[in-house]
């Protein structure tokens, strides 16, 4: 399953100035492309800005939001130090997003610093305290992060982000009905945010609940119909119900968005395998780019294998179950797999021995099979 921890830190619009016209028509073009999406645009006309006003705190400030938007953490983070160095109005906007650009870095312990300091301004400031409990989730504090986000639920009951974020821990200790009621919280109060009906969708389908996830997977598409991680959860959906081909079409769509994610690759080849029509060769080539992207995964080298053993490939079959077991000793599926193709090459006592091995290591092998080694 995948999860997007939402993180809800970053202020989109600029910050009214008051300044010379020549700013202000900086400002006003970096506006625009902002509302456009074109974040990269934004962020240069804030860098023209800064050569005309190279101490301008507003300025400095906007630009680090852009890089937000780019996902320019730490090109952010000394944006936002420059705004605070130069007397920014009210700094704490400055502070909670450095902090929780710490945090979209992994640095959990600097972005609780800059949290803490920002609560230290404004104690009830939900969104930081949002962002808080969001923090000490990722440093697996689980009890400490529904604390706070018990508390900001309190201060505000209508902030949705803090019900998508509790639903989230609620989803990773094993709370699974209070994690759906969390998600469908936040969805009746932020029906535009994307990450509870993509978290959602993902309980619904565990708990076998096709069209309500598919509902929900739909409804994350059309919020966010450039991001692949919704159409690959679609195609997860598929393929556990057996709807493959369908599957197939939202695993592409997934690579479309996202070519490196290892496990489109493989979900998408072991699609192909099971659909009708049995494309194995092209379930192969899948097995072999997610082995681009994750060279030492034992499981892919054996998937692939299994795959060439069903296309009669034996020779390779066996050079991929080597693999495997060179890279995890013991895995008997591996010796099991392995062992059937030495079978096919009418390489008995090799066959035998790897039988040998794999029911060493647990496997249950079928008499039928071991015939040949009596």
């Amino acid at each position: 399953m995948k999860n997007v921890l939402l993180i809800n830190f970053i202020i989109f619009s600029s910050i009214a100035t008051t300044f010379s016209q020549t700013f202000r028509e900086f400002d006003e073009k970096a506006v625009q492309y902002s509302k456009l999406g074109d974040f990269k645009s934004a962020k240069t006309e804030y860098s023209k800005a800064l050569l005309f006003f190279p101490n301008h705190p507003i300025a400095f400030y906007n630009r680090g939001v852009q890089k937000l938007n780019l996902d320019d953490f730490e090109g952010a983070i000394i944006d936002f130090k420059k705004a605070i160095k130069n007397n920014i109005p009210e700094p704490i906007h400055s502070i909670r997003n450095i902090g929780s650009s710490y945090l979209f870095l992994g640095e959990f312990d600097s972005a609780i610093f800059y949290l803490d300091a920002a609560l230290k301004i404004y104690p009830e400031f939900v969104p930081v305290i949002v962002d808080k409990g969001t923090t000490l989730f990722k440093k697996g504090k689980f009890e400490e992060a529904l604390i706070e986000l018990n508390k900001a639920i309190k201060i505000d009951s209508n902030f949705p982000l803090a019900y998508s974020s509790r639903g989230i821990v609620y989803q990773e200790i094993g709370k699974i009905d209070l994690a759906e009621k969390d998600y469908s919280i936040a969805i009746s109060k932020g029906p535009y945010l994307f990450d509870p009906f993509n978290n959602r969708g993902n309980i619904r389908k565990e708990k076998g609940d096709f069209k309500g996830a598919y509902s929900d997977f739909t409804k994350a598409i059309d919020l966010e119909p450039n991001y692949f991680l919704p159409y690959f959860n679609m195609g997860v959906l598929h393929l556990e119900f057996g709807k493959f081909d369908e599957a197939i079409t939202f695993f592409s769509k997934s690579i479309d968005l996202n070519p490196y994610d290892e496990q489109s690759y493989l979900n998408r080849a072991v699609a192909k395998a099971k659909a009708p029509g049995k494309d194995y060769f092209g379930s192969v080539l899948d097995f072999s780019r997610a082995i681009e992207l994750n060279p030492n995964s034992a499981i892919n080298h054996n998937n692939r294998g299994f795959t060439r053993l069903n296309l009669g490939d034996f020779e390779l079959a066996i050079k991929d179950f080597n693999t495997t077991i060179s890279l995890k000793p013991d895995f008997g599926l591996a010796y099991k797999n392995k062992a059937r193709a030495l079978l096919n090459l009418n390489e008995i006592e090799k066959a035998c021995e790897a039988y040998k091995e794999a029911i060493s290591l647990g496997e249950i092998i079928d008499d039928s099979e071991l015939i040949k080694c009596q």
